[in-house]
């Protein structure tokens, strides 16, 4: 593709949301993008999604349905984009690009973990006592481990109370998540293994990694398949507390298309 089509039909990036987040979470950072395209010259279209569940969207008819999901957010879809997925919707990203790769140029992962849930094979993930123990808390008290889970997000954070409100309040600009949304996505984190891509995808994946994440460990951009990159000074909530890093790593990674 040459520079000069690239500028002219511009970049479209899809954004996918993390778990008991709202799209909203993305504001700060699509703001960014949107100023430093333009200023070296490229249009940039984002598309942020909703899960189904989230900000007043209805839920899958099966809460937990992953071929339900993919095929609901498929049609909402560019014929094809770059996309971005944040923690949990790394992962909804790259079980739909299975599906459909040829939908997707690039796919840019970031605080994702391929497998969420430790197995005998990979230590990088949540032990899954823990994560067992946190499916029954949310059972029983779902706005309280909500605001847990929140709290670990913004671990490893300079900043940690200014980033924790300023995700609250972003958060707070759109209604709550579906609570079986929101279990189904939990089970999603404990079930999912996405070590071993397919041929048709592997080429397209850049992992952006964050220094100090206390969910998913900087060390998982040693262990994954495709180009892996880490932030530093940052965790989970990168997205936030490292925007301008954040936004000139994503500028250079779709340039890469430009340039090609």
């Amino acid at each position: 593709m040459s520079n000069a089509i690239a500028k002219n039909n511009g970049i479209e990036l899809v954004l996918f949301h993390g778990w008991g987040a709202s799209r909203q979470v993305w504001q700060p950072l699509i703001s960014l993008l949107t100023t430093q395209a333009e200023a070296i010259g490229i249009k940039l279209q984002c598309h942020n999604l909703s899960l189904p569940g989230y900000d007043g969207l209805p839920a899958l008819k099966q809460a937990n349905a992953l071929d339900e999901l993919t095929q609901t957010l498929l049609v909402q879809l560019p014929e094809k984009a770059h996309w971005l997925g944040w923690s949990l919707g790394g992962n909804v990203a790259l079980h739909i690009a299975e599906q459909a790769p040829e939908r997707v140029q690039q796919m840019i992962l970031l605080a994702s973990n391929p497998c969420f849930a430790q197995r005998e094979d990979w230590s990088l993930g949540m032990p899954q006592d823990m994560l067992s123990q946190f499916q029954a808390d949310f059972a029983q008290q779902p706005n309280k481990t909500l605001s847990r889970f929140q709290s670990l997000q913004a671990q490893g954070e300079t900043d940690f109370r200014g980033i924790k409100k300023q995700f609250a309040t972003l958060n707070n600009t759109a209604p709550a998540a579906d609570l079986s949304s929101l279990a189904a996505g939990l089970s999603w984190l404990a079930e999912l293994d996405q070590r071993q891509p397919s041929a048709a995808i592997v080429d397209k994946l850049h992992w952006i990694l964050a220094e100090h994440d206390a969910l998913v460990p900087a060390t998982v951009a040693e262990n994954v398949q495709g180009k892996a990159y880490v932030l530093e000074n940052c965790a989970h909530l990168v997205l936030l507390s490292q925007t301008e890093q954040l936004a000139q790593t994503v500028l250079t990674i779709l340039q890469q298309e430009v340039s090609a």
